[in-house]
């Protein structure tokens, strides 16, 4: 008896983290979508707390309102010293050289 309630445990967790990976590779792929449309660089500083914020947001309020939400977020969700860390890396890529200002 015990047995079965540990193996009945196993298939539903597989199936729970399995689904949850699902949703994490589609949450991930929602939030690299907004940051390319939004036009800012990659960010290598991401808590998954905001990748599902901003899947979220983009779900319910759709891609247009979502990106032009981004920044602002961004700036909510950082303290300072990050997004000054931030700003130091994207100043090394020559495609967003005329973004700085704005960002700074």
């Amino acid at each position: 008896m015990k047995l079965g309630i540990i193996m009945d445990f196993f298939n539903q967790s597989e199936e729970f983290f399995s689904n949850l990976d699902k949703q994490l590779e589609k949450d991930s792929k929602d939030y690299k979508q907004i940051v390319k449309k939004a036009g800012f660089p990659p960010v290598d500083i991401v808590p998954a707390e905001l990748i599902f914020k901003m899947a979220d947001f983009k779900e319910k309020h759709g891609v247009k309102a979502t990106v032009k939400q981004f920044p602002y977020v961004l700036a909510e969700y950082y303290n300072e010293e990050t997004l000054d860390y931030l700003v130091s890396k994207w100043k090394r890529y020559s495609w967003i050289g005329k973004r700085i200002p704005i960002i700074e």
